[in-house]
């Protein structure tokens, strides 16, 4: 706007004093001083106009809105007169409007007056706003969030928001996110990789019902300050994976319903949560109906009250690792392994205070058939893994828990129809193989690498080990270097015929603990393993064998054999014992 002083007062304002002159002009031109502007051109603070004529926007705080359908804001902005959003002004193609209305497809800005640190239920659909649930996507990329500190139901209800531009930022600042994006029912994608999350301390029900949610990247976030993850991320259907790697638990209390209701995650790796301050875990992975193992071996329950219906919906969690869970605290038993009625093998080695379940807590259990549960209740302070196999159809907290062997392998083996043979008639009774610390029954596919062992547990003592690693029933056999029954209960055997028959491989047998006072036949027990250089017998109780025919035929490399404690008062057959060793 330019002045123009006529130049019949010219000398008269030239002889004016200043403050006079200031006066004459007020009077005389009003506008020049208070920024009055043309009908169709509107002036704001921090604001100028280019060569164009277009409003220019200098030091802006705003957030964009795009609406997904039309929006009446007949009372305003503000239509409930909540504090949270007082001191905004909304711009619609660069003018300032008070009550308006929004067109499919258009924009809003939202400007702020001053830096924000509240923006509690700002487009909560349910409270604040009943147009959030036409808003399509947001953009914060020139909003200044550095004073930000909560952000409580923000989004609640936006069900048809589909994208937010978090360019730009700060989160630094944030202690409150608990129901975030509460609802945003499609929202697919969102990445948080630029956030800081370090002073947050409640991020309860954040992502709860996103149910069209199928990426999100957390790969940044610091919730070492975090309190509260309870609901986090309940009925996220679709979220397919979900990588918690970097998460810190250690101040968090409460996890129930956490992951409840993510029916389509497959597999959960939580090996990093250390939670020693948990107080409930209730309903923590119910739904998750697609998982179908879960260790949380790593889990401490030390001050755990809850856990009713943690895995409630579970339908296909086949495998269970909770070991090292202390039940001391809990105060709600009975449904804790409710729904997971297709559970194969669930292991509880080292579990504190086991007895604090009730028979209740595993009444679905009851019903399934070849369940295994690994329990010891009677070594709580030790490091060794040791199990126990439960029948169900018994007590499932009276359990032995000590009869398995151990067998080492020199080459890849692959056991295609698992480790039962119609021909090997005590297999039957072996409950389950350990094998690079997985569960497999005894009918099942594995494969053990070159130079690794298996753990072979029996649900209940065995009377006979006849041709149990004979290879004339297991090809495999021949690749066995090593076997220990150091943990393998042999109090009721009878029958050793051609247990080794034909192990070329093997080079030691740990017989240590092994009873043999009522075993009536060895024959061929050590038939055909040439690579063994020593054994020591000298344990052996044999006061009841009667048959000892070729022993130990064809051990061509046997320096050493002490049998100095052999009873053979009731020996009848020992021809050949010996035919073939070196």
């Amino acid at each position: 706007m330019k002045i123009y002083l006529y130049k019949k007062i010219n000398k008269y304002i030239l002889k004016m004093k200043a403050s006079k002159l200031v006066l004459f002009i007020l009077l005389i031109f009003p506008s020049v001083i208070i920024g009055k502007t043309s009908s169709n051109s509107l002036m704001k603070p921090g604001a100028n106009f280019g060569s164009d004529g277009l409003r220019k926007l200098q030091n802006e705080n705003y957030i964009i809105v795009t609406y997904e359908s039309k929006a009446d804001y007949p009372n305003g902005f503000n239509p409930t007169g909540g504090k949270i959003r007082e001191g905004v002004t909304i711009y619609i193609n660069g003018k300032a409007s008070s009550n308006f209305t929004v067109n499919a497809n258009e924009q809003i800005e939202i400007h702020f007056n001053s830096s924000v640190e509240d923006l509690t239920s700002f487009f909560d659909s349910e409270t604040t706003d009943s147009n959030a649930n036409k808003i399509s996507s947001v953009d914060f990329s020139h909003f200044n969030s550095s004073s930000l500190k909560n952000v409580y139901k923000m989004f609640n209800g936006c069900t048809s928001l589909k994208e937010i531009n978090f360019l730009n930022f700060d989160s630094s600042h944030i202690t409150i996110m608990e129901s975030w994006f509460y609802n945003c029912a499609k929202i697919e994608s969102l990445d948080f990789s630029n956030f800081n999350t370090s002073n947050v301390q409640n991020m309860a029900s954040m992502f709860s019902d996103c149910s069209q949610l199928t990426s999100l990247n957390l790969s940044s976030f610091n919730t070492s300050s975090v309190t509260y993850m309870n609901n986090m991320f309940k009925n996220c259907k679709n979220l397919i994976s979900l990588d918690l790697s970097n998460f810190v638990l250690s101040k968090v209390n409460t996890m129930s319903s956490m992951f409840s209701g993510c029916s389509q995650l497959t597999s959960l790796d939580l090996s990093n949560f250390i939670i020693p301050n948990v107080i409930t875990m209730s309903s923590m992975f119910s739904g998750c109906s697609q998982l179908t193992s879960l260790n949380l071996s790593n889990f401490e329950t030390n001050f755990v009250e809850a856990m009713d219906n943690m895995f409630d919906g579970c339908n296909s969690l086949e495998y269970l690792d909770i070991s090292n869970f202390d039940f001391t605290y809990l105060d709600t038993s009975g449904k804790i392994f409710n729904g997971i009625g297709n559970i194969k093998y669930i292991r509880l080695f080292n579990v504190i205070n086991m007895r604090k379940l009730s028979n209740e807590d595993f009444a679905n259990l009851n019903k399934i058939n070849d369940l295994i549960v690994c329990q010891n209740e009677n070594i709580i302070n030790s490091s060794q893994a040791i199990y126990c196999c439960c029948d169900f159809s018994k007590n499932p907290l009276n359990c032995d828990c000590n009869n398995y062997m151990t067998v080492k392998y020199k080459d890849k083996v692959e056991y295609t129809k698992g480790f039962i043979n119609d021909g090997i008639a005590n297999r039957n009774e072996i409950s389950f193989i350990i094998n690079q610390d997985l569960l497999f029954r005894k009918n099942e596919t594995f494969i053990i690498e070159a130079n690794n062992s298996i753990d072979i547990y029996f649900k209940k003592s065995i009377t006979g080990l006849q041709s149990f690693f004979s290879v004339d029933f297991d090809i495999n056999s021949k690749n066995i270097t090593y076997v220990d029954f150091t943990h393998f209960n042999s109090s009721l055997l009878t029958n050793t015929y051609q247990m080794f028959q034909g192990c070329i491989s093997i080079k030691e047998i740990n017989f240590t603990n092994f009873q043999t006072s009522s075993i009536k036949i060895m024959a061929q027990m050590f038939s055909g393993c040439s690579q063994l250089t020593s054994l020591n017998l000298s344990n052996f109780d044999t006061s009841s064998v009667s048959n000892m025919r070729e022993m130990f035929r064809d051990c061509t490399s046997l320096e050493y054999l002490d049998i100095s404690y052999f009873d053979t008062g009731l020996l009848g057959s020992f021809s050949n014992m010996f035919i073939g060793a070196k």
